[in-house]
């Protein structure tokens, strides 16, 4: 599994490959920029968003997207924390609601590894964000922002669940996105459930180069 997870950078075309094979990653160089030259040598997809972190190529990146209720658990708090965390880490900037709970949790854990913390919010004013949201976006769209949480994230991890968690993971598989839920998350048809942050991330990062995972 490891060897068939491998990708490099081909050097004579510059694109990003697997065995041989072209992928199409969900982030790109940005304007005149080009895949680093540290992507030749062969690594795995997290191994690879690591180095591209610290090679400083400005890139475009989407956004994933944690999901979970304001009432959470201590272990709910705890796995997002560890979400958020390890996303900045890999350099993939985070989405949330923007609000308390499980959203707050994976914001901080974000923040604290420098990481973009993007906080969609329900309301009107950008002040209601939870204290670790670097980019706060006021929708004033009530609960309806849930909708635009699942359109805009490239991938959602749900941790715990609520109603509002419910039709984040409806609408991330209503639009073909990737779910990944956690033992308490809400189920859909499509999902993929996982049973640790360590999975989570490397099914993330796998995914953010193009890269199927092998049966």
């Amino acid at each position: 599994m490891t060897q068939t997870l491998q990708i490099y950078l081909d050097e004579c075309q510059r694109i990003m490959t697997r065995a041989g094979e072209p992928l199409s990653p969900k982030m790109r160089p940005l304007g005149e920029a080009d895949w680093p030259a540290v992507l030749q040598s062969p690594c795995l997809p997290h191994e690879a968003l690591i180095a591209l972190k610290h090679s400083n190529t400005p890139m475009q990146r989407p956004p994933v997207g944690v999901i979970g209720p304001r009432e959470a658990t201590q272990q709910q708090l705890e796995i997002a924390y560890a979400l958020g965390s390890g996303l900045a880490e890999l350099g993939i900037p985070l989405l949330c609601g923007g609000r308390s709970g499980v959203m707050e949790a994976a914001s901080k854990g974000a923040a604290l590894q420098g990481g973009e913390v993007i906080g969609l919010l329900p309301d009107t004013h950008a002040e209601a964000a939870n204290p670790w949201v670097t980019l706060p976006i006021a929708s004033g769209l009530g609960e309806a922002r849930n909708v635009l949480i699942a359109r805009a994230s490239v991938l959602l991890i749900a941790v715990g669940g609520s109603l509002g968690t419910h039709t984040e993971v409806a609408f991330g598989r209503h639009f073909n996105k990737p779910v990944l839920t956690f033992p308490d998350a809400p189920t859909a048809e499509g999902i993929t459930p996982v049973s640790s942050v360590e999975e989570a991330l490397h099914l993330t990062a796998a995914h953010l180069w193009g890269v199927t995972q092998p049966s």
